[in-house]
């Protein structure tokens, strides 16, 4: 979080407006020879400076950015290592003298500002991605809103444009629920052989292996752990699949920009923007939902084996199935 808040900090510090200065400087200072467009050129010759420099900046090129979201985000990620550090210098003066004893001078955090953490870090990371879905939502395919933007852009291309979307999103749609039908099947299956493996292991152990109080307890809560694990890469999946296909559309729109005045590199910058704020935010909110799920799988199996150190080897041995999940 604190990498993304400072790039995307640097990235907005310099506004567009500054390149549509150094491109009039540029035209000031060239010749009327290379002001001119080649004639025998049969690609769509590039504007001339007059025309660049009189033309009216796009409103991409306006747009300033959200000094206040990412002052926000800044002070809370620095609230949270401030929180941090706190509560790491409170606990090692707390218990200093057990862990002495113990053997070990890791200090470590208290069960509340641990929890509090694992909740409100991914919870900011989730904001954050939200925060650039909503910027690659200012984007619209709407015809009537977008006809006519440009050459490029007709009612008639973004007609195209809106049904070729929702084919695709139609598409992606069928696609998962015809995997997920799959995968229901898997997970039932595996996890009935997951229960009883498990289950029957624990309750006969083999020699030099600490017996368990309760094994089909201990099966139970792995086999929640698993398809805690798998509800967690379905709706993952579905994140995800939803992001890239509201993103495809609207990186093929932007990519138009700057084709009337020949400048194709802004068409680029744009698709390049637009699919990087999709990322962005698929990146954000899969990875704050693993955290917090796994964090919630923790605190469900803890409810049963408490929060002793004696219990954590078969808390954390149920959690793991939460990976194969």
């Amino acid at each position: 979080v604190t990498v993304s808040v400072l790039y995307c900090g640097k990235a907005q510090a310099r506004p567009r407006a500054a390149y549509a200065s150094s491109v009039t400087s540029a035209c000031e200072s060239a010749t009327p020879e290379a002001q001119t467009p080649r004639s025998f050129l049969k690609t769509r010759a590039p504007p001339s400076c007059d025309r660049r420099r009189d033309r009216k900046p796009r409103a991409s090129q306006l747009k300033s950015p959200r000094p206040g979201t990412m002052a926000f985000l800044r002070t809370a990620v620095a609230m949270l290592a401030l929180l941090a550090a706190v509560a790491m210098a409170k606990q090692q003066q707390h218990h200093g003298e057990k862990e002495a004893a113990a053997g070990s001078n890791m200090p470590s955090l208290g069960e509340g500002a641990t929890s509090f953490l694992l909740v409100a870090i991914p919870a900011i990371g989730f904001a954050f991605g939200m925060y650039w879905w909503q910027l690659a939502a200012e984007v619209s395919i709407d015809p009537a809103k977008m006809g006519g933007r440009n050459s490029f852009l007709t009612t008639e291309v973004m007609r195209n444009v809106q049904t070729i979307s929702m084919r695709v999103s139609d598409g992606a749609t069928a696609f998962l629920f015809a995997e997920y039908k799959y995968m229901f099947v898997f997970i039932a299956g595996f996890g009935s052989l997951l229960y009883f493996m498990l289950g029957t292991s624990m309750a006969s152990p083999t020699s030099g292996e600490k017996p368990v109080d309760a094994p089909w307890v201990n099966a139970f809560l792995s086999l929640v752990a698993f398809v805690m694990g798998a509800g967690t890469s379905v709706v993952a999946g579905w994140i995800g699949m939803r992001i890239a296909v509201f993103c495809n559309s609207r990186t093929a729109v932007r990519a138009t920009e700057g084709a009337d005045e020949g400048d194709s590199g802004a068409g680029f910058a744009a698709a390049f923007e637009m699919a990087f704020r999709g990322g962005i935010t698929m990146g954000f909110c899969l990875t704050c939902l693993g955290i917090f799920s796994l964090f919630a799988t923790v605190k469900l199996c803890q409810g049963y084996f408490g929060t002793s150190q004696e219990m954590a080897p078969q808390l954390y041995e149920c959690v793991a199935a939460f990976g194969l999940g």
